[in-house]
């Protein structure tokens, strides 16, 4: 019930269409913004299964680091970008 009231839905772009470069990927998230969640196609070659931050409806929030949090150049591709749009 708590999930069902704070997330509109969930944003789902696939790997295939987000594109060698990721441009797919940013043209259907722009505009929304939430939790932003990346899959990595190869765990095992990216480090972990993936990554989480926010959206804030142009760009990822930034890491302590500097890098630009969306991972989109992960070692081994994207399976899959997941956007849980919040109000």
């Amino acid at each position: 019930m708590f999930r069902k009231q704070i997330f509109l839905f969930n944003k789902e772009i696939t790997g295939a269409e987000g594109g060698n470069d990721g441009s797919g990927f940013m043209s259907q998230l722009n505009g929304n913004k939430g939790i932003y969640i990346m899959r990595a196609n190869y765990p095992k070659y990216f480090g972990a299964t993936g990554h989480a931050t926010l959206f804030n409806q142009t760009d990822c929030v930034k890491t302590s680091e500097g890098h630009d949090g969306k991972y989109l150049n992960a070692k081994g591709g994207v399976y899959k970008v997941c956007l849980w749009i919040l109000q």
